[in-house]
């Protein structure tokens, strides 16, 4: 198996990579026109280019599997690193959750019963100026149904 392989900046290129990452590449490139892929190098940079990108836009299919493979192998890896940690931030949130309801329920009982009865005020308040509204807009707003589709409730 190869250890190393030459990436020329024209295969980039034919590619279409965001421009941005294309000028570091070539920056990576100088005046050969190719860098020497190893694992190494990829390890360096790995912070600095989508390495996904290049791996399903430039991987041979064989390749492809090869990539897949050991990029479910680290995924697997990471989810067992960070397993217990997972857990002990989902606690602490489930705990945080619990201790802010206890904290702002009262709270929250006090005002929704205040606003009840403050909404409950203003809907008494009001009804008769909305009954007077309704009444005063119903034959205009016959005449417009009336208008608009051409039929009568008579």
């Amino acid at each position: 198996m190869r250890k190393s392989r030459r990436l020329y900046a024209s295969t980039v290129k034919e590619h279409n990579p965001c421009k941005e990452r294309y000028q570091l590449f070539l920056k990576y490139c100088g005046d050969k026109g190719y860098v020497t892929i190893t694992e190494a190098s990829c390890l360096r940079h790995a912070s600095e280019f989508d390495w996904d990108w290049f791996a399903v836009n430039l991987l041979s299919e064989s390749a492809w599997g090869a990539y897949e493979a050991a990029m479910a192998s680290a995924w697997e890896a990471y989810l067992a690193a960070t397993s217990q940690a997972r857990k002990a931030y989902k606690a602490a949130i489930a705990s945080a959750r619990g201790a802010h309801k206890a904290a702002t329920e009262p709270a929250r009982d006090a005002y929704e019963a205040a606003t009840s009865q403050a909404w409950g005020a203003f809907d008494a308040a009001i009804a008769p100026a909305l009954e007077a509204y309704e009444a005063a807009t119903a034959p205009a707003w016959a005449r417009a149904y009336i208008n608009d589709t051409g039929e009568s409730d008579e």
